[in-house]
């Protein structure tokens, strides 16, 4: 399609036995970005002893997160390490093939030579000529290797599946690195991670390049660590927001996906643990989850979300409060009535509201300004600074650093220290207060009225099509209640409309399909629309 996607993805099931109706119910909502014509699109097939409806990708086969008369199921972009970079010989590398690449409509093409060695193609440098090349090429190992065509057997196995136990061996077949959440017509729940994470020596850590030289190897034959699995908790739900799998596992390789005290996937499990301490959920609540923590953060996919302010807000008020003037008062007093969402306007506003709200931009502007002046010293390089690094991981390594942090991992780097030409204060008292000081100075009197950004729909050749405001939102959505007889409740929906047909008008203009923008009303609104279950006709 020609299009860049972006990866992120929230879901969660809830046990029956803590709902009201007593059926368990499953939210999925996998983000991928907004493009024209849209990624997905939804559907039912029925026949040959199939009968599945939910979200499919244009173009490929079969439905990846949907809904059975048995059971339903999510998946989420999870991090099961199913890729090492080895730094191999020169002299290993060989021709594998060659692939001839059109360029343009004139005819042109470019010749690429795709070498490899034992662990997988060289990527690094991609061009190359094997008589000079000098040093250690970096190769691509991955354990999913050719069993990708695998994946549409394991589909189809996994939306046949008769009960808890056949989803789960099709899930230990699964060569997709995803997180899935389960609730089937028995009342069961699960949880499963499923991609091929190979076992590897003790010194061998997948995050950082491996020994081309026989000491990093996987086993042979290669084995799998288990995948992360729970049925039935006894809390009652599971859910996240590409957070890790549980304890103990693996994060991430990116630093993009770091973890550490704060991550977004605390404004699913928070509320979610807050609703069940006080009664039954609703099948609305469990719907419009994904909408309120959608407003939490802007303007990210892959590292917005959730609240950093409430990691942090006890030390930026101790600090302020230490060396108090009116302006920095003001601000406390703004941010000790934030309801704790981007958008101004409050929740009526949350899907139609144009204005960032004042208190939200405050702090979202004070803590990138702490983060500037704590790390702009430490890493300032020719290939490194503080502005290309992840968001998030600078923000956890901030909040074990402040005063008051119970961290279990020992600080051992004074962060404050000053280590630039730039005088500026040492302490984290200091740096949050200046921090303040600048940020006000740069927004400027209130009321500041910034604008919201906008989730805009485009395509590579027409451009934008479609704009709407902006939230955290997946690219698709479904929330599933499952009966003893199946789904007896399905709710749905997808951007722009089920066609992404482009015509071309008398004058050459663009003639869009009449259901292209079918779907705008219910999904800028957020308004999951009824989707027929396996009793009715659609």
């Amino acid at each position: 399609l020609g299009t860049t996607v972006r990866m992120g993805s929230y879901a969660w099931v809830v046990s029956g036995d803590l709902t009201e109706t007593g059926n368990p119910t499953l939210y999925s909502g996998p983000q991928m970005g907004f493009n024209a014509p849209g990624l997905i699109v939804e559907g039912s097939l029925k026949g040959a002893g199939v009968e599945v409806s939910g979200m499919a990708l244009a173009g490929l086969p079969g439905m990846i997160i949907g809904r059975s008369p048995r059971h339903a199921w999510s998946g989420q972009v999870a991090h099961a390490h199913t890729v090492d970079i080895y730094l191999d010989d020169a002299e290993d590398i060989f021709l594998h093939r060659v692939e001839y690449i059109p360029l343009n409509s004139t005819g042109a093409v470019m010749t690429l030579p795709i070498y490899r060695t034992e662990h997988g193609p060289v990527v690094a440098p991609l061009i190359l000529n094997p008589d000079t090349v000098e040093g250690p090429v970096a190769t691509w190992k991955y354990s999913h290797w050719q069993k990708e065509l695998q994946t549409v057997d394991v589909n189809l196995d996994y939306v046949m599946a008769r009960n808890i136990d056949d989803f789960a061996d099709a899930m230990d077949r699964f060569c997709v690195s995803l997180h899935v959440c389960y609730a089937d017509r028995r009342g069961n729940v699960g949880y499963w991670m499923a991609g091929l994470d190979p076992v590897r020596p003790p010194d061998a850590d997948p995050r950082l390049p491996q020994l081309g030289d026989g000491t990093m190897e996987w086993t042979n034959p290669v084995t799998y660590k288990p995948r992360k699995t729970v049925r039935n908790p006894q809390r009652g739900w599971m859910g996240g927001w590409n957070n890790k799998a549980g304890g103990g596992s693996a994060g991430g390789a990116s630093p993009r996906h770091s973890y550490g005290r704060y991550h977004r996937a605390h404004a699913v499990q928070d509320r979610l643990a807050q609703a069940a301490a006080e009664g039954p959920l609703s099948f609305e609540f469990i719907r419009d989850l994904a909408l309120e923590i959608s407003a939490t953060d802007c303007c990210d996919l892959g590292e917005s979300g959730g609240n950093r302010w409430f990691f942090v807000e006890d030390a930026f008020v101790s600090a302020v409060e230490s060396d108090p003037n009116l302006d920095r008062l003001d601000a406390l007093t703004l941010l000790d009535g934030w309801d704790g969402y981007f958008p101004a306007g409050g929740p009526d506003a949350w899907t139609t509201g144009e204005l960032d709200s004042d208190a939200w931009l405050l702090q979202d502007r004070w803590i990138s300004k702490v983060v500037e002046l704590t790390f702009e010293d430490e890493l300032d390089t020719q290939t490194l600074s503080h502005d290309n690094q992840s968001r998030n991981l600078l923000f956890n390594v901030l909040i074990r650093a402040l005063p008051g942090s119970n961290s279990v991992l020992e600080n051992r780097i004074d962060w404050f220290q000053n280590r630039g030409s730039t005088p500026k204060p040492t302490d984290a008292t200091g740096i949050i207060v200046l921090a303040l000081d600048d940020t006000l100075a740069e927004l400027g009197p209130r009321p500041w009225d910034h604008p919201r950004a906008t989730i805009d729909y485009e395509g590579p050749v027409i451009g934008q099509v479609w704009s709407s405001p902006w939230l955290d939102r997946s690219t698709y959505a479904q929330v599933v209640e499952v009966g003893p007889e199946g789904p007896v409740r399905i709710e749905s929906m997808i951007p722009l409309g089920e066609s992404g047909a482009i015509y071309q008008g008398p004058g050459g203009e663009p003639e869009f399909d009449e259901q292209y923008f079918g779907f705008t009303d219910i999904f800028d609104g957020f308004l999951h629309r009824p989707f027929p279950t396996f009793d009715e006709n659609p």
